[in-house]
């Protein structure tokens, strides 16, 4: 057996972090990686000449990605160029209303007051509400030993209130008009998480998207694994990729070693998994969980990474970053990503990089297994509403939720527990893991 001193499984933001902040302490890591390349669901990928992100598509609070960066000695702005997402997002339904958001909250409350009289300062009023309750609790939030008797001591326990509440419930009270309402929900509604079950932190997104607002790295989303992993080499990190993790030993509650695909054994009383933190304890760590703890676990509700179709495409009139589209009945939305839309200086004559993408009922996708999901895409590929800004476009790759879970070692062709008030409250797991001595958690789901 080959024996090193702590073990990351999974090269992904979390896990080259963590990886970054060992090594500069003087502490031997290794880091396996199923696939190719670092950075999970950040990296990218290239089609026909034309650079793709695979996951997220913008960065919502730059400040606390500087600070990350900050902690393990990279300043973010000489390594990372971020650029202004000022039209952020259009949201239309089915009957041809819409509402923007603009990064100006000005803007986007005088374009809603266009519309719809008296609704422009009772927005202005309800974001500056959220705005103010979020910057109370973000030092709570942010904390290394964040915990919920914080709100206590940190003066902070009357916003307990709030935070016990639904999205709904929340959104309900700034009576605000419909279309407005639709809008604000639609991240929930890409999650495939009813407003009822979102907690009321959901509604933190327009505190964020007007102030410190959206951004968007020049070279795409995976700038930053890329400049997180040479670091990394730099640091000393070893990395051995195109190596799959089946299982964590644990003997006597503790780990001992990891198993690969291949069946090679290495030894580490120090084990750091940026897989998902259900991955981590229910399929690699089996034997250190009980039963009551397995039970919950498996309790816990999942979020479909849905189907993305990646195109190039020429646009025929300017639009916004993000296009959602709302279809109406139980239908979730659609979402059409325009990276060219931020850059502003690309000829319409040129073609450039576009995600289609529709979230899925975990559950739903779930039944309807690979061929059905690919059924599910080619029907929205079919839908007419994402070719109104375009006069061309080519299909060149396509996921469904078992594309993603085959490529990145997905939980159940999960993307991330969905987010609802009662995950929040009681689902969430510790970066340290209060059951197992020596394991470590940065993946999905994990909090301090």
């Amino acid at each position: 057996m080959a024996a090193v001193e702590v073990l990351i499984i999974g090269a992904g933001m979390g896990g080259l972090t963590a990886a970054i902040t060992l090594a500069r302490a003087g502490v031997l890591v290794t880091v396996i990686e199923a696939r190719s390349q670092p950075g999970g669901l950040a990296s990218g990928f290239v089609s026909n000449g034309i650079a793709f992100d695979a996951g997220p598509y913008m960065l919502w609070h730059p400040e606390e990605l500087s600070w990350a960066f900050t902690q393990i000695g990279l300043p973010l702005r000489d390594h990372v160029m971020l650029y202004a997402i000022d039209d952020v997002c259009q949201v239309s339904d089915a009957g041809g209303e819409s509402v923007h958001f603009y990064r100006s909250l000005e803007r986007t409350a005088a374009e809603i007051e266009s519309q719809w009289t008296g609704a422009g300062s009772r927005y202005r009023s309800f974001v500056e509400n959220i705005q103010s309750i979020h910057q109370d609790l973000t030092p709570i939030y942010s904390s290394a030993r964040a915990h919920p008797l914080r709100l206590l001591t940190s003066g902070s326990s009357r916003h307990v209130p709030f935070l016990l509440k639904s999205f709904a419930k929340v959104i309900g009270e700034a009576k605000l008009p419909r279309p407005v309402v639709d809008g604000l929900g639609v991240w929930a509604n890409m999650a495939g998480c009813g407003r009822a079950e979102a907690p009321a932190a959901l509604s933190f997104v327009p505190a964020l998207l007007h102030a410190p607002g959206c951004y968007y790295p020049l070279g795409g989303m995976s700038a930053i694994p890329k400049v997180l992993f040479a670091y990394a080499l730099q640091s000393g990190v070893r990395f051995i990729f195109n190596t799959k993790i089946m299982r964590i030993i644990v003997k006597d509650t503790s780990v001992r070693a990891v198993v690969t695909a291949e069946g090679d054994v290495l030894e580490s009383r120090f084990i750091l998994s940026d897989a998902a933190g259900l991955s981590t304890y229910l399929l690699l760590a089996d034997s250190g969980l009980s039963r009551r703890l397995r039970s919950r676990f498996n309790e816990v509700q999942l979020q479909s990474p849905g189907v993305v179709a990646y195109m190039s495409v020429k646009a025929r009139s300017l639009s916004s970053y993000l296009r959602f589209h709302l279809s109406g009945g139980r239908s979730l939305c659609r979402l059409l990503v325009r990276p060219d839309a931020i850059m502003e200086s690309s000829a319409s004559s040129q073609w450039q990089a576009a995600r289609l993408i529709a979230p899925m009922l975990h559950h739903e996708a779930e039944q309807l297994g690979g061929s059905g999901q690919a059924e599910f895409l080619a029907h929205v590929l079919h839908e007419d509403w994402w070719r109104e800004s375009l006069s061309e476009h080519r299909l060149l790759a396509t996921r469904t939720p078992s594309g993603w879970a085959r490529e990145f070692s997905l939980y159940r062709e999960s993307v991330n527990p969905l987010v609802t008030g009662a995950l929040m409250r009681h689902a969430e797991m510790a970066y340290r893991s209060p059951y197992i001595k020596g394991l470590y958690l940065t993946g999905s789901a994990t909090q301090p």
